[in-house]
């Protein structure tokens, strides 16, 4: 019985550790813009900081290799990072990071994605807080989850990694200092740690940063960043939940997209700047109709009666209507074109009727020679 009981434990012991190493492989990240390689002016777009703190996307094709088939360095891999290249990217070494959909990793590899850059994060504690917080999947709740990263601390005491880490120089999480990771090779030290934040809260601000301490300046460099829900610590709502991240919101139950608003009343509602090279908007009544001869045209003396009273030509929304409602610009573009056509024919009747003064003229000035 004790044999049995013996072998039953390694069995489950053995299957348990590769059910947990396969799910290792297959956890997607939770840290938006990895490779940093989506920028904001010199800024890895969504990072940001806390205190007296200054970031910077550097060193182009310093990916690391995700996936299991290489051991060893690459032998195309750069020396440092400052040497590598788009043909020579710098190796920091075997870095698990998701299900092989393709050899190498999830859509990339050493030999299929050589992008990217790293985070340099340089500044003092004179502020207070020194705190850099991650873009992050925001549509799920988490209770535990697990932080892979490669660092470099060039100049400074320690880095922290946890919740409120870098907070008042007080909260730190977990830390690493210069000395523990000035041991590694080329002192790239890789992390792997679990952290516990706060219960079921969602990813965003102090719940999960990175902290850094100077002694009194700081220049550190962070590499690959990976969080990953740690086993069924974890609750994603469903698709007839509101999703909302960075900006973008969307209404699953009607619809609605919504970029910088939360409120969108539309299938797409934007508060911002729309740049586009072409838009295509369909209307149905176009205003040929002015051209009929059943169409009343408004007299001059008319549309000036109503600017004296109104302040605007008629059919065409006041600014007041404007700034409440907005502007229709197929509605819009069809009373401008009908007050264009309604300029036309008053311009073809005052051409005729100039032609005509002009021949009666002609009359009169021949009568007067004579």
């Amino acid at each position: 019985m004790k044999v049995k009981t013996i072998l039953s434990l390694l069995i489950t012991f053995f299957v348990a550790n590769n059910l947990y190493a396969q799910q290792d492989y297959i956890l997607p990240n939770l840290i938006r813009n990895s490779y940093m390689d989506i920028l904001d002016g010199s800024k890895p777009a969504g990072y940001s900081t806390y205190g007296n703190v200054v970031i910077e996307a550097v060193h182009p094709f310093t990916k690391g290799f995700e996936g299991i088939s290489a051991a060893t360095k690459p032998a195309n891999a750069a020396l440092t990072v400052d040497d590598a290249t788009a043909m020579n990217p710098y190796w920091f070494g075997v870095y698990n990071k998701g299900g092989r959909i393709a050899r190498g990793g999830l859509a990339d590899g050493w030999n299929a994605f050589t992008g990217g850059n790293i985070l340099k994060i340089t500044g003092d504690n004179a502020g207070g807080s020194t705190s850099v917080f991650f873009p992050f999947e925001r549509n799920v709740l988490i209770r535990k989850v697990r932080f892979r990263a490669w660092v470099k601390i060039v100049k400074g005491e320690f880095v922290g990694f946890g919740n409120d880490s870098g907070l008042s120089s007080t909260y730190w999480g977990t830390t690493f200092t210069k000395q523990t990771t000035d041991q590694a090779l080329d002192k790239w030290y890789f992390i792997d740690m679990i952290i516990q934040p706060s219960q079921n809260t969602s990813l965003n601000g102090l719940v999960f940063s990175m902290g850094i301490k100077g002694s009194p300046d700081f220049e550190v460099y962070l590499a690959l960043p990976h969080l990953s829900i740690e086993g069924a610590n974890a609750w994603l709502p469903s698709v007839t939940d509101m999703i909302s991240r960075n900006g973008l919101t969307i209404l699953p139950q009607n619809g609605y997209v919504g970029i910088g608003t939360k409120t969108p009343k539309e299938e797409l509602s934007v508060n911002g700047k729309i740049r586009a090279k072409e838009i295509k908007v369909e209307n149905t009544n176009w205003p040929d109709y002015v051209f009929t001869l059943s169409y009343n045209l408004p007299s001059l003396q008319e549309t000036e009666q109503h600017i004296k009273e109104k302040g605007h030509l008629p059919g065409i929304p006041s600014a007041e209507e404007v700034k409440n409602n907005g502007v229709d610009l197929g509605e819009m573009n069809a009373k401008l074109l009908q007050k264009i056509e309604e300029l036309t024919l008053h311009l073809i009747r005052l051409e005729k009727q100039n032609g005509q003064q002009q021949k009666a003229i002609e009359v009169l000035q021949s009568k007067i020679k004579k």
